[in-house]
């Protein structure tokens, strides 16, 4: 069984570092080309939007907030933060600049998406309407129309599969409120009862039909979104001295070369610039897989997790060996350091000494 799984996994990691490469080139250039062929239309209208968004809506069907309601109920969530998280982690601050830039794109790519699922959509016997990419690739595009739309289908269903969101909050469930110590079932049977509960209680929204979800999310996304906003400005005016030299270290990190070729943060960013550091590279998890999450932690007790640590361990010890019997290695690896240090002095943005205490 574990190797038909491991045969499964293969297979959808070599699929996924493909289509990464071809997604990345149809979303950027699609996106580029919609901005330069329409003179940047979509970037233009953004004070029209927010009046038609706060206008009154005679139309039948759900209203223009509901709509809005609806699509950030599914978009803002976790992947906003651990997401971004991840994202710094693995190619340094850097790399929000070009997440901006992407964000920009990707709304021009979802002006013209939305407009063609208005324009080009099915009509019902009860006067309602479906539409959305699947219904415009299938009738808007006469040979490979269909094909696209159930490729489209299929995406979507793996997209805004739930499993990793129900997956968290029942794992933060059991970590934080620990319900063995009240009832010990052990933590399989409190993870199917959350699951079961989480279940049941979304069964009641999406089972009432596509108003009683905009009801529902339209009443609650409001709260979250200004949730999410005042935490933002709570912890920016907490650490207003920090918000300058936080952005110039972010543009700054946007256009290093190094940083774009060796990767952004490590654990050891402020040694490396006091002292020689060597950095390895191993593998400890599926291709693709997200650091900072259950699944890396789930790869460690596996076999591809334990033989990437022994070659790790096998690589640092001959490595320090080395080092310990090879003075003019030692010499060289010191002078490379300086040589590329050159007169930079590097000051890092914590203050020095321990962190204030308040007063009493």
């Amino acid at each position: 069984m574990n190797d038909f799984i491991t045969l499964i996994e293969n297979i959808l990691n070599q699929l996924i570092g493909s289509l990464e490469w071809v997604m990345l080139i149809a979303v950027l250039g699609g996106g580029i080309y919609l901005c330069l062929i329409s003179k940047f239309y979509p970037l233009t209208k953004i004070k029209s939007a927010f009046i038609l968004l706060l206008s009154k809506n005679e139309n039948q069907g759900i209203s223009r907030f509901q709509a809005l309601s609806a699509v950030l109920a599914a978009t803002v969530g976790l992947g906003n933060i651990s997401g971004v998280a991840i994202a710094i982690h693995m190619g340094g601050p850097g790399v929000l600049v070009w997440m901006w830039i992407t964000a920009i794109i990707g709304m021009i790519i979802k002006f013209y998406s939305c407009s063609l699922s208005v324009q080009i959509r099915k009509l019902n016997s009860d006067g309602t309407f479906l539409g959305g990419p699947m219904y415009y690739m299938s009738l808007g595009i006469k040979n490979w129309g269909k094909l696209l739309a159930i490729w489209f289908s299929i995406a979507g269903l793996f997209g805004v599969l739930p499993a990793f969101t129900a997956n968290q909050l029942t794992q933060t469930y059991i970590n934080v409120i620990n319900p063995n110590d009240f009832i010990f079932l052990g933590d399989f049977q409190w993870k199917l009862i959350t699951g079961i509960l989480l279940a049941l209680i979304s069964s009641f929204v999406i089972f009432g039909g596509l108003k009683k979800i905009v009801k529902v999310t339209s009443s609650l996304v409001p709260l979250m979104v200004g949730l999410y906003f005042f935490m933002g400005l709570f912890i920016l005016f907490f650490n207003y001295e920090l918000v300058l030299p936080t952005f110039k270290l972010i543009f700054k990190e946007a256009f290093n070369l190094e940083t774009i070729l060796a990767g952004g943060s490590t654990d050891v960013g402020d040694v490396s610039f006091l002292v020689p550091v060597v950095r390895l590279g191993v593998t400890t998890a599926p291709k693709g897989t997200p650091w900072h999450s259950w699944a890396v932690v789930a790869s460690g007790g596996m076999s591809i997790g334990h033989k990437g640590m022994v070659f790790a361990s096998k690589a640092l010890g001959m490595t320090m060996i080395d080092l310990f019997t090879n003075s003019r290695l030692r010499g060289e690896i010191k002078s490379e350091f300086k040589l590329r240090k050159g007169n930079y002095i590097y000051e890092p943005m914590l203050p020095p000494g321990p962190p204030p205490i308040g007063e009493e």
